[in-house]
């Protein structure tokens, strides 16, 4: 008698996609592995959302084609999840700075929302200042002591302060005691300025708790106000100053977006980042890296112990690292370059049809390029580009590469 052997094994919808965005992976990191010059994994930030469509595509036309043979399927969901947990390992790995990038980016947005409670301490808001504005102010300076200061423009005739108290290792009760010693004060110290002074306490000590006193300050989008920024221990993030903007920070982020003006911002310890800035911009670290992106009017940099990483830089640029890395990509060169990179590579992306006057040296790496019309050296490459005119200069103690888009 013959037995019939009928399989009990299913159909799984989705093991193609996983399969296929494996293989897209796997190509891309060996597409990098080939090439200098820029990175193809960075094509997963824009082209994730095709691992989705063709899963759910996969799942509709298996579910269609099964139901009519009357065979059993099922959804993947192991294959297709262990294709998304790699895609994101690699991509963290391979571009840790973009992903970077993007956790600050929800940080700065979730500030500029008024979600300021810390965790851990117990937070007391205090009361709300508006000042209203004479027309001979055209300066506010801000002293502050501990804690993050987040400003913003917006349509309002008044200076606006909220203010946030978090007070550490107390109960609620001893919390709000601690918190009444802790006061602003917003008054003008000249006929066009103004001073938020963040360092008063009423009577003659301040808290004995731990304590961090959030600041946010919403400034009239049509006034135009210098800011001058003071912190001793704090973050600053300044969203759309349309006038001049100083930032000194002692240890603490800095943090500058859809700038104006000129933008200058100087930490003792930690990271600067400005984005959309069109006037100026000095940017200054002593330990910390430095992330810019579509700086439009001219860049002075100088990091002690850090990474720089630019992209669009469309005018001057002067950077000088003393331990750390460069990257910088751009699709134009419009203004003179100068970088240096006392102990670090440099790793520069142009256009293919850029005309610039090249100066590369490197006193322990090599130079690499694949600029056809430049000429190859261990050391030095000193040539031009199309017609040259726009000069790039670079000096570095490690390895140089400049290389072309496409």
């Amino acid at each position: 008698m013959t037995k019939e052997f009928v399989s009990t094994s299913f159909i799984r919808a989705g093991r193609f996609t996983a399969a296929m965005s494996l293989v897209c992976i796997g190509g891309l990191l060996l597409w990098d592995a080939l090439s200098t010059g820029y990175s193809h994994i960075k094509l997963l930030k824009v082209w994730w959302p095709l691992i989705a469509i063709s899963w759910a595509f996969e799942v509709l036309v298996t579910g269609l084609l099964k139901r009519r043979q009357k065979k059993k399927w099922k959804v993947d969901f192991v294959g297709i999840s262990a294709a998304l947990i790699v895609a994101v390992s690699v991509f963290l790995i391979a571009q840790p700075n973009l992903f970077h990038n993007w956790v600050r980016s929800i940080q700065f947005d979730f500030s500029m929302m008024k979600q300021m409670v810390l965790e851990g301490g117990v937070p007391i808001t205090k009361p709300t200042i508006e000042q209203q504005l004479s027309e001979d102010i055209d300066q506010l300076t801000i002293v502050h002591e501990t804690g993050d200061i987040y400003i913003e423009t917006a349509e309002t005739e008044t200076i606006e302060v909220e203010s946030i108290v978090t007070i550490y290792e107390a109960t609620q009760q001893e919390a709000e005691v601690a918190a009444a010693a802790v006061d602003l004060k917003l008054e003008q110290a000249a006929p066009n300025k103004l001073v938020l002074d963040g360092k008063s306490y009423t009577g003659s000590n301040k808290p004995r708790q731990p304590f961090q006193f959030d600041i946010k300050i919403t400034i009239p989008e049509e006034k135009f106000i210098e800011l001058d920024i003071q912190v001793n221990k704090g973050n600053v993030y300044a969203q759309r100053p349309v006038a001049p903007i100083y930032v000194h920070a002692n240890e603490g982020d800095i943090r500058i977006v859809d700038a104006l003006d000129r933008v200058e911002a100087r930490t003792s310890k930690g990271d600067i980042e400005c984005n959309d800035i069109k006037g100026m911009a000095v940017l200054h670290t002593m330990k910390g890296n430095v992330y810019g992106q579509r700086l439009e009017s001219g860049v002075e940099l100088q990091v002690q112990q850090g990474n720089i990483e630019l992209d669009e830089i469309n005018s001057t640029l002067h950077a000088v690292a003393h331990n750390g890395n460069v990257n910088i990509s751009s699709s134009k060169l419009s203004g003179y370059w100068s970088v240096e990179n006392l102990k670090g590579d440099v790793n520069l992306v142009l256009p293919q049809d850029v005309n610039m006057a090249v100066d590369l040296h490197s006193l322990k790496g090599s130079i690499m390029t694949n600029y056809s019309s430049l000429g190859s050296d261990e050391s030095a490459v000193i040539d031009s580009v199309g017609e040259g005119g726009v000069g790039l200069r670079v000096r570095a103690s490690g390895s140089i590469s400049l290389q072309h888009k496409g």
